[in-house]
């Protein structure tokens, strides 16, 4: 069991990880737009959700991995002893604050962007 928990802990870590440098790859690509003067764009809106979603999904992901974890890990001791703990800590639901927040900023700037374009037409 020892070297299947550490794949199965390196599975888990690896999709926390990955979501996590998604997320700053998003911001990458925002601060990029940024430093190129785009910054009431629809290109940004979407940056802007994008990071957002991915804050939000990291407490499904550890919530589910994290679960599927104690189940793989308990498995052995047979029926009745098995075990399934599903934790939540303050930083995923900061994560999961966070990005929602984000996914309302990044909704609105689509819609300023939409209104900026619709006044220019008029102009």
């Amino acid at each position: 069991a020892g070297d299947g928990a550490r794949r199965l802990a390196g599975l888990r870590g690896g999709f926390v990880s990955g979501t996590q440098i998604w997320c700053l790859w998003q911001m990458r690509g925002l601060f990029a737009l940024y430093g190129r003067g785009a910054v009431l764009t629809s290109a940004a809106a979407r940056r802007i959700r994008a990071t957002g979603i991915g804050l939000a999904l990291l407490l499904p992901i550890t919530l589910l991995t994290g679960a599927l974890q104690s189940v793989v890990l308990s498995w052995g001791a047979g029926p009745g002893q098995r075990t399934l703990s599903v934790t939540v800590s303050g930083p995923e639901l900061a994560a999961l604050g966070g990005g929602l927040l984000l996914i309302l900023v990044g909704a609105a700037l689509a819609e300023a962007v939409a209104l900026a374009e619709e006044n220019r037409s008029f102009v």
